[in-house]
């Protein structure tokens, strides 16, 4: 859908993930404290809080690091790609043969930069935006390359959770089973 997706669109997926998730992380808990005997269950508690405190930091800054990693290596690669495009676009737009070539060069070279830039809002050096009906064409490759990039970004980065996923699973497959503490039952009698 590229950069024409709504939040209405996307809505249905996030409610079945909320559900899945509620509906997985309370009784998880409960699992993972049944086992526990009543003097050690505070601190059990508490240690299975921080884990997964911990683990939702580090997990968004894996992700995070991945996607912008993504982001910033893939720019060179998307810029050669729509510069076809862009190519076209300025012999349309009657811009010199002989300078069509530096200026898609230069757009290049500039995107890329400006993507691996620890501050991408800011203009690298040597790439002020053109001046007149150049700066529409550059700015609509610009998005169109962001745009790709993203996409191609985001891609790799929910493959690399689905993995991640897929491999806990069989983690936890792997995972001694214990029997869980038997509890007394009431009967009539008051006896188990």
């Amino acid at each position: 859908m590229g950069t024409d997706l709504r939040s209405w669109q996307i809505a249905p997926v996030l409610v079945v993930a909320g559900i899945g998730l509620g509906l997985f992380i309370a009784p998880l808990s409960n699992l993972v404290l049944a086992g526990v005997t009543g003097r050690e269950t505070g601190s059990a508690s508490g240690l299975l809080s921080t884990v997964q405190q911990v683990g939702g930091a580090l997990g968004v800054a894996l992700i995070g690091l991945l996607l912008f990693g993504l982001l910033s290596a893939n720019a060179g690669r998307t810029a050669t790609e729509i510069s076809a495009e862009l190519r076209a676009e300025l012999l349309a737009a009657g811009v010199p043969a002989g300078q069509v070539d530096t200026v898609v060069d230069r757009f290049g070279d500039c995107y890329a930069t400006r993507a691996r830039s620890s501050d991408p809002s800011a203009v690298p050096p040597g790439c002020a935006p053109e001046p007149g009906p150049l700066a529409g064409t550059l700015g609509a490759a610009a998005a169109e390359a962001t745009a790709q990039d993203y996409q191609y970004a985001i891609e790799r980065t929910l493959l690399f959770e689905v993995a991640v996923f897929g491999l806990a699973t069989l983690l936890v497959r792997r995972l001694p089973s214990a029997p869980l503490p038997r509890r007394p039952v009431a009967t009539p009698s008051g006896v188990d």
